[in-house]
């Protein structure tokens, strides 16, 4: 009934003001009809937003849950091995801003999944996050070129800075002497591309950045590696993988 009187005087306001700027006339009859058609349409979303299962009529609640709903992404993905005759490195860097330092991460593996080294380092001076993983990919550069001589395939799941080394645009001042440095570093290496990934198929990578920064200092490992780091190694190659387009 609040409802019917407050669409009533709405319209009542509606007509005074088509009047006032002289829009025209409108009947009782269509009035009528207009408020009918109005009530079965909010009546009808409201319906809607029940049977969504919220009682908000604003549909706040609705909304937040259909965005979750959007951005849950349940899909599970897995590190892939390389092709035969190259070589994989996964690289990852993180940043600490209470501290302003960073650590990197990296695993070097073959075609058929087996660990030729991996290793984690400090980063004493680190600006922010984006240079901890440029730093993670030219570490990962330098450290595979003296344990392979075959062409490699880098992986982060950086994704700003895939895309500045796949368009090897190095014209971002706080960045250009780690591009310099890692293009330069490549140049001679007989084949070489970077690409990026989810978190979870850089498991092995993060894993190394997180346990030399709890331990405070950096390492290679080439044959006994730490259980964490063991575990995130056995994962990878445990399961099957789910190419990523």
């Amino acid at each position: 009934m609040h409802q019917a009187i407050l669409m009533v005087l709405w319209r009542a306001w509606e007509l005074r003001n088509d009047i006032y700027h002289k829009k025209g006339k409108s009947t009782i009859e269509n009035s009528v009809k207009f408020l009918i058609s109005y009530a079965n349409t909010w009546n009808s979303k409201d319906a809607a937003i029940e049977e969504a299962g919220n009682t908000d009529k604003k549909g706040k609640k609705a909304m937040a849950e259909m965005k979750n709903e959007e951005k849950k992404d349940d899909t599970k993905y897995y590190w892939q091995h390389p092709p035969q005759g190259w070589i994989k490195v996964n690289v990852d860097g993180s940043f600490m801003q209470e501290t302003e330092n960073g650590s990197t991460g990296v695993v070097i593996r073959d075609h058929m999944g087996h660990t030729i080294m991996a290793s984690g380092s400090i980063l004493p001076s680190c600006s922010n996050a984006e240079e901890a993983e440029a730093l993670a990919l030219l570490e990962g550069c330098r450290l595979a070129k003296n344990w392979t001589r075959q062409p490699i395939i880098f992986e982060s799941d950086c994704m700003t800075l895939v895309k500045a080394i796949q368009q090897k645009n190095d014209s971002r001042s706080r960045l250009r002497s780690i591009f310099s440095d890692f293009f330069h570093c490549s140049s001679d290496l007989p084949g070489w591309e970077c690409v990026f990934v989810k978190r979870q198929q850089n498991n092995a990578a993060h894993a190394c950045d997180e346990y030399v920064r709890r331990i405070g200092s950096g390492t290679v490992w080439n044959n006994m590696f730490p259980d964490q780091i063991s575990r995130a190694l056995n994962y990878d190659c445990n399961n099957e993988p789910v190419y990523v387009d």
